[in-house]
């Protein structure tokens, strides 16, 4: 699992690729690893690839830094889910721009029968947390 996840992040990380184009790949190709196996004129012919990003792909220039989030994820004790695999969040799946990778930390269940999502800035205003307070 570890090579794995670090293929699917060096492909997230790779500059114009993002999360759409992460599952778009990943579904294509059957694996991350798999999307850096193919040979650049190959990449080009999967509907979204152009030149430029078959090379950015072909270049495997994010490995480094996919290593050190890697790494950095297991000291820190958080759990990546690719969108293919199991502990996916069932809801999330369904959204069209549904992220690629879900970083996530503690021990909570991702497809509860109910459950309440926050998204939005760090520093909460005081509106946004008395919201939240009234209605969980």
């Amino acid at each position: 699992m570890h090579s794995d996840r670090l293929y699917q992040l060096a492909l997230w990380l790779t500059p114009g690729v993002g999360d759409m184009l992460t599952r778009l790949l990943m579904a294509h190709c059957g694996s991350a690893e798999a999307v850096f196996k193919l040979p650049p004129g190959k990449l080009q012919k999967i509907r979204g690839i152009g030149d430029l990003l078959s090379r950015n792909i072909a270049a495997k220039s994010t490995f480094a830094q996919a290593e050190q989030l890697l790494e950095q994820a297991l000291r820190e004790d958080v759990q990546i889910t690719a969108f293919n695999e199991e502990g996916y969040p069932q809801r999330l799946k369904s959204v069209y721009d549904a992220p690629a990778l879900l970083f996530s930390k503690g021990k909570g269940s991702v497809n509860p029968v109910r459950s309440v999502g926050i998204v939005g800035t760090r520093r909460a205003s005081e509106y946004g947390k008395k919201n939240y307070r009234r209605n969980c």
